[in-house]
């Protein structure tokens, strides 16, 4: 069955929806000298263009992709291995984060930049909006739809209609400047926001 291992994420106090859950990593070589990467139990599948990730692929990011090849090259030089990724109760989890608006289904996505936790910052929200600008843009959206929530985000449907896709509309949080920003650099044509009152308030 190949050798495998299990790590307990934990979050610090970052706001991670994984902070608590069980990652599991099986490897087993194989006869090719490729590094090759599946989603098991409670990891998702890629259905959307967008990710750098190939459609019907693991939901597992370039990132953490990185950083096990590396460890497979030190281990065994010029050596081929599968690794399958499982989350135990990530199919669950998932409906509670922002995977389907990005058309990540069956299970969460496996992210992250360094494998270290570092104390709170905007940096992983950012990096969330970032890659929902990144789907929008790869289906073909212009006009993008910030908002700060869910109620803000309805109002907006209601005023927009019928016909927008679900890609289109994006949550920033209290981030509303760096959601600009980065609808600026991602190239949209047309970009409007909409905020509750209080969330107004709050960030004046």
């Amino acid at each position: 069955d190949g050798a495998w291992g299990c790590a307990t994420k934990y979050g610090g106090d970052d706001p991670d929806a994984t902070n608590g859950y069980d990652i599991i990593a099986q490897v087993k070589l194989n006869d090719t000298e490729e590094v090759r990467f599946f989603a098991g139990e409670g990891v998702g599948t890629v259905t959307l263009p967008g990710l750098g990730l190939e459609v019907g692929g693991p939901a597992i990011n370039n990132g953490p992709r990185g950083m096990m090849m590396r460890v497979v090259e030190e281990e065994l030089p010029g050596g081929g291995a599968d690794i399958t990724i499982s989350v135990p109760g990530g199919r669950e989890l998932a409906a509670r984060t922002f995977n389907p608006r990005v058309g990540v289904t069956g299970g969460i996505s496996i992210i992250g930049t360094s494998g270290v936790v570092r104390p709170f910052s905007k940096e992983a929200f950012l990096e969330s909006i970032s890659r929902e600008m990144d789907v929008a843009k790869a289906l073909g959206v212009e006009h993008l739809i910030i908002n700060s929530g869910a109620k803000s985000e309805q109002k907006l449907k209601e005023r927009v209609g019928a016909g927008v896709p679900p890609q289109a509309f994006i949550h920033y949080g209290n981030f509303i400047g760096d959601a600009v920003r980065m609808a600026s650099e991602h190239g949209f044509g047309k970009v409007t926001p909409g905020i509750m009152i209080g969330k107004a308030v709050k960030l004046a």
